[in-house]
């Protein structure tokens, strides 16, 4: 079975079904590959969700990173914990220009960086 090609105005229509209107506050989590094809990606959602809210809207949407947890709890419990010390006092600080997003997706990612903005 084939899944729907997805296009910008299926995105927006979508959106707008939802209840995203101008002038509206939204938190935005989003999985492309639960949504399907969309053609242009994460581009498309941002640039859809920058349309059905506005110039006075207001996007916001998780882009935080846990990579800096402590070892202890977080991503570098596999490594020995010999090391663990050495990562606490060594690892970089978050820096929101450079510094990944972690497993929140595409769309976050692009949202994060400014890309479509």
């Amino acid at each position: 079975m084939d899944s729907a090609l997805i296009l910008k105005h299926d995105v927006i229509d979508a959106f707008k079904r939802a209840g995203l209107k101008d002038g509206q506050s939204v938190i935005v989590h989003t999985s492309l590959k639960s949504i399907g094809y969309v053609c242009g990606g994460a581009q498309i959602i941002i640039e859809s969700l920058i349309e059905c809210v506005g110039k006075e809207g207001n996007i916001t949407m998780p882009t935080q990173s846990w990579k800096n947890l402590d070892p202890k709890t977080g991503v570098h419990y596999n490594e020995p914990e010999s090391w663990w010390q050495t990562i606490r006092e060594n690892y970089p600080a978050y820096n929101k220009d450079i510094t990944p997003t972690n497993t929140m997706g595409a769309v976050a990612e692009m949202f994060r960086r400014g890309q479509v903005l």
